[in-house]
């Protein structure tokens, strides 16, 4: 199976929160083996493993089990960019959320979100990334839980009450405990199947300060279109990937042969010649 490539220029989720802002970001690259001008140029592509190896080398370097807490409990939704700024122009609290799994692949292209309502207690689900194993990890399951939180407090433009968050990783020690008892105020999991936030059913319905519908409206298109164009370039980049790894025996790959092979993709054009894609000129 193919690693499935993702937008340098996204940075994706979770990545961008932990690079904001960090000088030794080009140290940072060079210890997880990549180039720092390709992610910051915004035309390259990421796989699986190097997001996993940028994650994990920050961590790492932050030196501070309580990286991730206090990292994703600073974060507002105007840290999202144009999904955050597509949230808070949403009218409920629930359609807010519902930015999330309907969007996860400009933000957390790795993980699955999902919302689920019942009658006492709604819960954001945030599951899956089996392949990274930073996802396995304290600070990445701290950093994602807070920033959750986070974005609620901000989109309600105060403080979101919380019944209850869980986490995948072990019970931190009774000093750390305080760090995450002042932030979240509610009981505390650990050793859960998913990380979650559970909350009451009656928060969904609160609407937002800064809903404006038209607004929503331009949003939501630019957002369609990235997600359109995403799924594009992924495809695209997926095949080229799979052809440069040709099983043995198979003719060492050229541009033109592997150009050919895109010939699905791209019909025909109006004089009946075929089209390809300029492998002289793509990036991977």
């Amino acid at each position: 199976m193919v690693d499935q490539p993702l937008p340098a220029g996204t940075a994706p989720g979770l990545l961008d929160i932990v690079l904001r802002g960090r000088p030794d970001r080009a140290t940072l690259f060079q210890q997880a083996g990549l180039d720092a001008d390709t992610v910051a140029g915004g035309d390259g592509h990421l796989t699986s493993a190097q997001l996993d190896a940028l994650l994990g080398t920050a961590f790492t370097q932050a030196g501070d089990p309580l990286f991730g807490l206090r990292v994703g409990r600073a974060n507002h939704y105007r840290d999202l960019g144009p999904l955050g700024f597509l949230m808070a122009a949403c009218e409920t609290l629930e359609q807010a959320l519902r930015v999330l799994p309907h969007y996860r692949q400009l933000l957390l292209p790795y993980l699955a979100l999902a919302l689920h309502r019942e009658e006492h207690q709604c819960t954001l689900t945030v599951s899956g990334g089996e392949a990274l194993a930073v996802t396995r990890t304290r600070p990445h399951n701290d950093l994602l839980i807070a920033s959750l939180v986070a974005l609620g407090h901000s989109l309600l433009g105060g403080r979101m009450p919380i019944q209850r968050v869980a986490f995948r990783h072990p019970r931190p020690s009774d000093g750390e405990l305080h760090e995450y008892r002042s932030f979240f105020r509610c009981a505390l999991d650990f050793n859960q199947p998913a990380n979650a936030v559970v909350f009451s059913p009656a928060l969904l319905g609160h609407n937002l300060p800064a809903a404006d519908p038209a607004r929503r409206r331009d949003l939501e298109r630019t957002a369609d279109d990235q997600l359109r164009a995403l799924r594009r370039v992924g495809e695209v980049t997926g095949r080229v990937i799979e052809q440069l790894h040709a099983g043995p025996g198979q003719r060492p790959p050229t541009v033109h042969r592997v150009a050919d092979g895109f010939c699905p993709l791209y019909p025909p054009d109006a004089a009946g010649h075929a089209r390809g894609v300029d492998l002289a000129t793509w990036r991977l």
